[in-house]
């Protein structure tokens, strides 16, 4: 026969969690893992931005490449955390500012210092998205300049057509191709 389980709405006690050091060394273990693959996607920021400097498209591309598989593996580490939050009956997102609560206060040490890594991993990924992005978009506004000036087109970035004023009483030339007049 199956032992009665009580449901609760809300965490497990602390007691119960603090007794089990599988669950404990399992989110350890799960926020490490994300903290490292935020790291990782911050080294190769680093590696797209000396690329872009340094004119090398294939770095680009394998920067994308890279960045596109680390982000596949942080969902999967995510996932993982999200199942060992329900290992502790907690939902799906239990934050990093909610383990303080969680553990009643007496978050211990190893998750705690898990926890500042990640979020000192998540900070860092953060301004170097938003370098990137600038040197990015610098970088396409260069060579979108260089291609308009290689083409001949007008190398002012004015989205409007130029309006050219005549005196009233000029003539224009017709300078189509097609002679229309018949």
């Amino acid at each position: 026969m199956m032992p009665n389980r009580q449901l609760h709405a809300g965490p497990m006690a602390p007691s119960a969690v603090t007794n089990s050091a599988g669950a404990i060394s399992a989110l350890t273990h799960a926020l490490q893992t994300e903290a490292k693959l935020l790291h990782d996607l911050c080294d190769v920021l680093d590696r797209q931005r000396a690329a872009v400097a340094d004119s090398d498209i294939e770095g680009v591309d394998d920067s994308v490449f890279v960045t596109h598989r680390l982000l596949l593996s942080l969902g999967e580490a995510r996932k993982r955390r999200r199942t060992i939050n329900h290992i502790l009956g907690e939902g799906d997102d239990l934050s990093i500012p909610a383990l303080e609560e969680y553990f009643g206060g007496n978050v211990p040490d190893e998750v705690r210092a898990a926890a500042e890594q990640l979020a000192d991993s998540a900070r860092m990924l953060q301004r170097d998205v938003q370098i990137n992005r600038r040197v990015l978009r610098s970088a396409i506004d260069v060579g979108d300049e260089q291609v308009r000036a290689l083409c001949g087109a007008p190398t002012s970035r004015s989205v409007s057509y130029a309006s050219t004023v005549r005196p009233q009483g000029t003539a224009t030339v017709n300078s189509s191709i097609l002679d229309r007049r018949v």
